[in-house]
């Protein structure tokens, strides 16, 4: 059995590099690289830091049948953001370069890594390169400069790379019409890991939780807004969020003007994902009220706490903003509402106040999250490249 309890995959023995950027948060990106880590013959994982943790170095770590035989770490510099990224590309050279493995594969999270592997398989270093598109947004970077030579960098990637991983239909719609792909996409949706307890439906927490980066985009603001006239009708309510950012201090001023800052808990980031899975498991909802602005990356994105709710046994109260919104609806999973305080405060005080509703609800966020399984995910999108590309 896998981590999360679902069926043991099948071999994918092959020899393959990864390449990303990070920030504290637990994505995609290093739940993949967690899964090559287990499962390839040799794996050779590259990370480089965001501009805003330039403090952190750039690493590379070799395994070998699983096990950390090499590790290297280049010193952190400082610089306007274009210099940290051609830092960023050369290091990627460089790392792999020194660590003497050709691959068959190689995964970059973003254009600027893609960009690195084309150039190794120039070397003759590796032999398929697939671009991981997990975001995509019109307005990347304020600094109009650095947005449009992304935008080029993606268009230029996106027609030399050899497959791409969309992690939505809308981000492989964007690819197929502005930047022109013509390689193979493939859908690699956002998931969950099993939390380490199974949630129990039939128990009521009367908890809200709201799980991930603080930044104003994410819709906060709103739950803090909606509290006062939710304690009306059910006074014993609490919000629980897990995460940091920069939107924390007006959030906390926020909520001690409106008084309600006894029913919300700042406890801030995780670095630990079982416990993350653990406390979400003693919520009750869900919460995801992103901003809805055309030029958010939530709206081409596909947010792994979604899944994360879901899986944990939470309905999800989301803006129709991300696109698995509309999915998590339908299956009667969650609800749909308008950014505004009362559509907010009306949806969760309709879920708690009804205890069967709620149980149904969490019953089937269970079921449709156990649809959205990361070793379940990748063992089809292994299966799917493989199939493509060859071994």
């Amino acid at each position: 059995m896998n981590k999360d309890g679902s069926a043991m995959d099948q071999d994918i023995r092959i020899h393959a590099f990864e390449a990303h950027h990070h920030t504290f948060a637990y994505g995609p990106t290093h739940v993949f690289a967690e899964y090559l880590r287990e499962r390839a013959s040799s794996f050779i994982f590259i990370q480089h830091p965001f501009a805003h943790r330039r403090f952190y170095p750039s690493t590379v770590e070799l395994y070998i049948s699983g096990r950390l035989v090499r590790r290297i770490a280049a010193p952190s510099i400082r610089g306007p953001q274009i210099v940290l990224f051609i830092k960023d590309l050369l290091l990627t050279i460089i790392f792999a370069v020194a660590m003497r493995h050709r691959a068959q594969l190689f995964i970059g999270a973003d254009a600027l890594n893609a960009l690195g592997g084309m150039l190794l398989h120039k070397m003759g270093l590796v032999r398929s390169v697939v671009l991981f598109a997990i975001d995509y947004t019109p307005r990347r970077f304020s600094n109009s400069l650095i947005n449009s030579l992304y935008h080029t960098l993606n268009v230029v990637v996106a027609r030399h790379c050899n497959m791409i991983w969309a992690v939505s239909k809308r981000i492989k719609r964007a690819y197929r019409e502005i930047y022109g792909a013509q390689c193979p996409i493939i859908i690699v949706p956002a998931g969950a890991h099993r939390p380490p307890v199974l949630p129990d439906p039939q128990i009521r927490h009367n908890r809200l939780v709201f799980l991930g980066n603080i930044d104003e985009s994410k819709g906060l603001q709103l739950v803090i807004r909606a509290l006062p006239l939710i304690r009306e009708r059910i006074p014993q309510v609490k919000t629980l969020v897990i995460g940091t950012g920069s939107y924390y201090d007006d959030l906390v001023k926020l909520a001690n003007e409106l008084e309600v800052q006894d029913a919300i808990e700042f406890i801030g980031h995780l670095p630990n994902h079982e416990r993350v899975m653990l406390t979400l498991t003693r919520c009750d909802v869900g919460l995801a009220p992103y901003v809805p602005e055309a030029t958010s990356i939530s709206v081409y994105g596909d947010p792994c706490k979604i899944k994360e709710y879901l899986i944990a046994g939470l309905p999800v109260i989301v803006t129709d903003v991300p696109e698995t919104a509309r999915e998590v609806s339908a299956m009667c999973a969650g609800t749909i509402i308008d950014y505004k305080v009362e559509s907010l405060a009306n949806a969760i005080i309709h879920l708690l106040g009804d205890q069967a509703l709620l149980q149904t609800y969490k019953k089937n966020a269970i079921r449709l999250g156990q649809e959205y399984l990361w070793d379940k995910i990748f063992n089809h999108t292994m299966a799917e490249t493989i199939r493509i590309l060859g071994k």
